[in-house]
């Protein structure tokens, strides 16, 4: 269709004449991925310090202190005899928790009375203070179990059976989807997309918008024979083209850099469902253009909607704890429905489908319920009085 052609080759050179949406379109995306697929490189959180006040000094102390080092996600960064000196440590935020070994330590465990340590963690960053706590009960737990193995070995109990006197159940624990407790298994997949989804957003918002802000909407619409579909489509099949191959660039990573396996109906379900989120956000950018006309503040708004997705989605903070209320708020983005459709099907491999065409069904629900402000930006393109706002 000439038509067609005609507002599809105009964007081309559109685009390559304005500097900002190159950089918003591609430059920013690519590069914040790349930066956070190098920020998350390690997957794993690992030495986390922490200082040891050893007032001790005794066999059984320096074999709790060897065993904390022993963590991965810990180590020692300090030993002080001065818990004041720790503590100040903790405060100037160089170490993110405390462990207080008292004097009577080994005396009170070998006159079978009751040995306190003291632990205090700084709760100010709630995941390295929740894996530190995890790493130091680990090791408490694991020195009871010696101590009484030993204790109860000493009355003439065989080790074996003292051993489970001593731990008498065994947690056989199972982490599914996510074996290593990695970040990365579950920040990238809701980072990529955030991303994505800020880019679509901004750009639709420019693209369509510069035309109301610098008079050209009448223009557009013109070689588009007056249509506004056809107008919509040639303008914004470049962005489209654009963010579904960094959208390919995304999951590539994804799953190559974290080596997460997934078969062919899961990668179509995905690759549906990643197109539809696109044109979602376009259509919703689309309503923010006709219905405020203003560039700057539809460029606030639909910036806020985007970024204000991922506090919903549950990977911030559970949603089942969130308030009722607040848990409704997150079926008003298509983020929500992706991200439930990527853990789903990405990462949880699950075979029922249902769940997923659901997810697929609320993109087309967004895409419809958006679409019906189109003919309100097409009043507006023939509409002076909609130039020139800022």
């Amino acid at each position: 269709m000439k038509e067609f052609r005609n507002t599809l080759v105009r964007e081309i050179n559109r685009f390559g004449g304005h500097r900002i949406i190159p950089l918003i379109t591609v430059v920013f995306p690519i590069a914040l991925a790349i930066i956070f697929a190098i920020m998350f490189s390690e997957k794993v959180v690992s030495s986390i310090p922490i200082a040891v006040c050893d007032e001790s000094m005794t066999t059984t102390s320096r074999q709790l202190v060897n065993m904390l080092n022993s963590r991965s996600s810990i180590y020692i960064k300090i030993q002080t005899g001065s818990v004041t000196e720790a503590r100040k440590m903790m405060r100037q935020k160089k170490v993110a928790a405390v462990i207080y070994i008292p004097n009577n330590f080994e005396s009170n465990i070998l006159g079978l009375s009751s040995a306190s340590v003291r632990a205090e963690i700084d709760g100010c960053y709630i995941s390295r203070a929740g894996i530190a706590y995890k790493d130091i009960m680990t090791v408490f737990q694991a020195l009871n179990i010696g101590v009484e193995t030993k204790l109860l070995s000493s009355q003439g109990i065989p080790s074996s059976k003292a051993y489970e006197l001593a731990y008498p159940i065994v947690l056989d624990q199972h982490i599914l989807f996510n074996p290593y407790s990695s970040y990365a298994y579950f920040l990238l997949p809701g980072l990529f997309p955030l991303i994505l989804v800020v880019a679509v957003i901004f750009s639709t918002l420019y693209a369509v918008g510069s035309e109301f802000r610098y008079g050209t909407a009448a223009e557009w619409l013109k070689i588009a024979g007056g249509n506004i579909s056809i107008a919509l489509a040639g303008k914004l099949l470049v962005y489209f083209i654009i963010f579904q191959i960094e959208a390919i660039f995304f999951n590539t990573i994804i799953f190559r850099y974290l080596g997460i396996g997934i078969n062919f109906t899961e990668l179509v379900l995905i690759e549906l469902g990643t197109i539809l989120l696109i044109v979602s956000y376009m259509s919703i950018a689309i309503a923010f253009i006709a219905i405020f006309q203003s560039l700057r503040f539809a460029l606030s708004v639909g910036t806020l909607y985007g970024v204000a997705a991922f506090s919903f989605s549950g990977l911030a903070f559970p949603t089942v704890a969130m308030p009722f209320v607040i848990q409704i708020i997150g079926y008003f983005f298509p983020y929500f429905y992706y991200m439930q459709l990527f853990i789903e099907q990405g990462m949880r491999n699950n075979p029922n489908y249902s769940l997923a065409l659901f997810d697929i069904g609320m993109f087309i629900v967004f895409t419809v319920i958006m679409s019906l402000s189109i003919p309100l930006l097409k009043k507006h393109c023939t509409d002076p009085k909609t130039y020139g706002k800022l």
